[in-house]
């Protein structure tokens, strides 16, 4: 079945005339919904009263020619294989899932109904679908992230317009710059290898941007936190609102770790000491702080930030093309010797397969799912 079919078995309803509908005697149709969060959790109810809505909005209304089978695992593994299957043997048209946790658990228990994902990281490197265009299977939907597409969209433009670009500026939206990952991957991880896995994903991005030919200014609003904290650090400078708010609270919130690449980027641009306190106390770092230690460039009030951060950007692309790209790239190699000169990437992934692979690791997603404070146990 086709991407576009099987889509339209959830929207497609408002191309069908409703007198058509009604001389079908109003056929029940049944969706399956499979969510990776407590039943109670308000942002879980949130998305279903969402997906409610533009089900109504398309004409499929609940308890007349709709209706809906729910699912939560709670971020419980366990839970995930039985609920799939329990969803599955309902024979739905279609089941919308929450994440990776959950479709992978339906992907291993059907391969014929539709299943349509709305917010899985990484879904070709997870093995859910064959590529983004052309997803394949029965199985396509939304990605809230895709590692390779930032690097993409800036090579594309210089494509269109090589001698033009001399500044790019990364700005987040909703506004928060990143606020994070998507903690309900981590769900699926068993293994230290699988955090491997995950940090290799992630540094060709960040290798990537730091590899431009152009400036990069981050242009932080809201929170920087976790990967949003590291794309922030990778790019050449950095300015804020005052609401800003920097760190990796992986120490209070998660129990993981970042790759040695990671560390040393952070290390590069705010020392060694301000690097230990920021993730030893899993404390953010506010905008005026992150001004004093020379990790933010300016903190600008918001009804002043774009024509500030317009007039940066002009500043800085009006000076040699050359000697910007020589001055990222000397700077880049002399980050990177800190940490890959010594010919033993194993340590690096000693340290991430041990974080990853231990037992707090687990805790810390489980409990961040469940919203509740995890017990460290140090193994």
């Amino acid at each position: 079945m086709k991407r576009r079919e099987f889509m339209g078995l959830v929207g497609g309803a408002a191309a069908w005339p409703v007198a058509a509908r009604a001389q079908q005697g109003e056929r029940v149709r049944r969706i399956g919904v499979f969510m990776d969060l407590d039943e109670g959790d308000p942002e879980g109810q949130a998305r279903v009263a969402a997906l409610k809505r533009g089900l109504q909005e398309l004409g499929w209304i609940e308890g007349r020619n709709l209706r809906i089978e729910s699912r939560w695992a709670a971020g419980e593994a366990a839970r995930m294989r039985p609920l799939a299957e329990e969803l599955v043997s309902l024979t739905p048209e279609v089941v919308v899932s929450s994440g990776g946790p959950t479709l992978a658990a339906l992907q291993q228990a059907t391969r014929t109904i539709p299943l349509i994902f709305g917010q899985v990281l990484d879904p070709v490197a997870a093995g859910f679908v064959d590529s983004l265009s052309r997803p394949d299977g029965n199985i396509t939907g939304f990605s809230n992230f895709e590692f390779t597409m930032g690097g993409k969209w800036l090579g594309t433009l210089k494509e269109i317009a090589p001698s033009i670009v001399r500044v790019a500026v990364l700005r987040g939206a909703g506004g928060h710059f990143v606020a994070g990952t998507d903690i309900a991957q981590f769900v699926s991880f068993t293994s230290g290898e699988d955090g491997v896995a995950y940090e290799r994903r992630l540094e060709p991005v960040i290798a990537k941007l730091e590899s431009l030919h152009v400036v990069t200014v981050a242009a932080v609003q809201g929170y920087a936190v976790g990967s949003g904290m590291v794309l922030a650090t990778a790019c050449d400078l950095r300015v804020s609102t005052p609401d800003a708010r920097f760190g990796v609270p992986i120490a209070k919130t998660l129990g993981n770790c970042l790759s040695l690449a990671n560390y040393a980027r952070l290390v590069a641009v705010l020392g060694v000491s301000r690097t230990k306190a920021m993730l030893l106390t899993a404390d953010p770092m506010s905008a005026e702080e992150a001004r004093a230690f020379g990790f933010v460039l300016d903190v600008i009030e918001p009804d002043a930030f774009d024509s500030r951060l317009d007039a940066l950007c002009t500043r800085v692309a009006a000076n040699a093309p050359i000697t910007l790209q020589v001055t990222r790239e000397a700077v880049r190699r002399i980050v990177s010797r800190s940490f890959g000169d010594d010919g033993d990437g194993s340590i690096d992934e000693h340290l991430v397969h041990r974080a990853y692979g231990s037992r707090d690791f687990r805790e810390g997603v489980a409990a961040f799912i469940a919203k509740r404070t995890p017990r460290w146990e140090g193994r």
